[in-house]
């Protein structure tokens, strides 16, 4: 099972350094896999498609990245996503056990999406969830990371399914794990680029990187 994480430059800071070879060391079973944006876009072309490759390229806040990364890395691939600001633990396969098709992380009831496992690739949510995304980048939809390509993307592609869609499916499917139960695996601290200008809370200016051509010219975070 592959265990994807994202960092959009490709040289986290220190402390989000440390806690990625954590999780290597606690998983060795798992094939990790550390993408940057160059990479990240070129997997998402390969695997998933040419649109899907320049909605990416025209997301601007890491956060939305990253988001639009694991979307694609669960629907081409399934395996482990987990966001790089989480501390590893226990091994996850102790987690793991007690989902046959697949766990997401939540919070007050939500989908949080930190942490998303799926055994499979090709899940009826995934694929909507990214499809819906896609959808709000190219129309360059108004909102914030959340709304955009976050949780609350995911929760209006839940509540829009009819009841006996293959999304409701999915969901009855997916083993949820609140936030809080997952301490033993998953820790949560607080790092430091959270408080700066690259946090999407923080970030000042257009969600959306300029695109021309084949060629991407991102408005960088500001200094």
């Amino acid at each position: 099972m592959k265990l994807f994480q994202y960092w959009d430059t490709g040289e986290p800071p220190d402390d989000v350094a440390g806690w990625i070879e954590g999780f290597r060391v606690t998983n060795p079973e798992m094939r990790h896999r550390l993408y940057d944006r160059d990479r990240a876009s070129w997997f998402i072309g390969k695997h998933i498609g040419e649109r899907e490759r320049r909605a990416f390229d025209a997301i601007a806040i890491p956060s939305m990245q990253s988001d639009y990364f694991r979307a694609c890395a669960m629907a081409a691939k399934g395996g482990v996503y987990l966001d790089v600001d989480t501390q590893a633990g226990q091994p996850l396969r102790t987690l793991f056990a007690r989902a046959p098709y697949g766990m997401i992380l939540t919070w007050n009831g939500n989908y949080q999406l930190g942490l998303m496992m799926l055994r499979r690739p090709g899940d009826p949510l995934i694929q909507a969830w990214l499809d819906h995304i896609t959808c709000n980048v190219e129309q360059r939809i108004e909102g914030n990371a959340s709304q955009i390509t976050g949780p609350a993307a995911m929760r209006r592609v839940i509540g829009d399914a009819a009841p006996e869609s293959p999304i409701r499916a999915s969901v009855e499917k997916i083993t949820p794990i609140v936030w809080t139960e997952a301490g033993p695996w998953i820790g949560m601290p607080i790092p430091a680029y959270k408080s700066g200008p690259r946090h999407w809370e923080n970030w000042e200016g257009s969600p959306y990187a300029e695109v021309s051509g084949e060629v991407r010219v991102a408005r960088r975070a500001p200094s």
